[in-house]
């Protein structure tokens, strides 16, 4: 299995099948069953269950009803070119930033109620203010969100030098809500777009995302951790404030990149895009790197891009509206 961050520690892990690596492993006196596909394939995975005693330990020799791991199964037949499997989890819940996820929501209606009564005498304690949020968002109500929101408009309007940060949780609360939705409805596609962004955040959350439109934000690079989003094909991010792309190359099944609209001025700046394998299409519409007269020979005269030997199409004009 490969770690998507290349390191021992990792919320996405994935395993390429070909030939090679089934015959190497199947019984020897079953060789031949292997040498041509199609296969069916079914793998068990394990995931400790992490303690707090900061001993690091490696998934080998398990007994199934061990206590200490969860169980999975995966399976995939031969007319299937991927298969996934994934534990059952809510977004919302685990990624609350005060609640521990152990909490059953119903036993905290109580302290809910308390809060609010404190901020019915007290209404611009902000201590209540943010527990009050983060309350809500676990439990979620009915009409939580309009709450939510009252609460963070409260925030910023008697906290200025923190108004930032109560924004970003708009943001983040949104993005999160989105997610949600995706797991709810087992969509592998999100719409994040025009959510006052400037970063990403839960990547590994996406991880089984085949299409994330992230238009109309403020993200200016691409972090590390763009390596969790391991199925992606489609990738939007126009009307962002990007500066580059590098760290694109980390998307082993992109296909289709659109970054319209961005600050991407020079060759630099768009270089790691020779080394996405599988990319086919990139639109860079309104970029002053579209300027550059000799673009289009840079990039098919790049050792990178001769090395792959394959082509894409780069869609663009020459006129950058500002």
């Amino acid at each position: 299995w490969n770690s998507a961050l290349d390191e021992h520690l990792s919320a996405v892990w994935w395993l390429p099948l070909n030939q090679d690596l089934i015959c190497r492993h199947c019984p020897e006196n079953d060789k031949h069953l292997y040498q041509h596909q199609p296969w069916n394939v079914e793998a068990q995975v394990c995931i400790r269950k992490v303690n707090s005693d900061g001993n690091e330990e490696f998934c080998k020799s398990v007994t199934e009803n061990s206590s200490d791991y969860s169980f999975l199964q995966c399976c995939m037949n031969s007319n299937q070119y991927e298969s996934l499997t994934r534990v059952a989890l809510d977004p919302l819940r685990l990624l609350n930033p005060v609640i521990l996820p152990s909490h059953d929501p119903k036993d905290l209606v109580g302290e809910l109620n308390t809060v609010r009564d404190l901020l019915s005498f007290e209404p611009e304690n902000k201590w209540a203010l943010l527990t009050l949020v983060s309350l809500l968002r676990f439990i979620r109500p009915h009409g939580f969100n309009e709450e939510v929101n009252k609460a963070l408009n409260k925030l910023v309007s008697i906290d200025h030098q923190r108004s930032s940060y109560y924004e970003h949780l708009r943001s983040l609360y949104a993005a999160l809500d989105v997610l949600a939705h995706a797991y709810e409805v087992e969509s592998r596609e999100v719409v994040l777009h025009n959510l006052d962004m400037s970063c990403f955040r839960n990547l590994d959350w996406y991880a089984l995302m085949t299409k994330i439109d992230f238009s109309n934000n403020s993200i200016i690079r691409i972090p590390d951790t763009f390596a969790y989003l391991i199925s992606l094909v489609e990738l939007n991010l126009d009307d962002n404030q990007l500066i580059t792309l590098c760290g694109i190359s980390r998307l082993p099944s992109l296909t289709t990149l659109s970054v319209q609209r961005n600050r991407l001025s020079s060759f630099e700046s768009i270089e790691d895009i020779v080394h996405c394998l599988n990319l086919r299409t990139i639109y860079i519409n309104g970029n002053e790197v579209v300027k550059l007269p000799n673009l289009t020979h840079l990039i098919s005269e790049h050792p990178g891009f001769q090395r792959q030997g394959y082509s894409f199409s780069l869609v663009y004009d020459k006129t950058v509206h500002h």
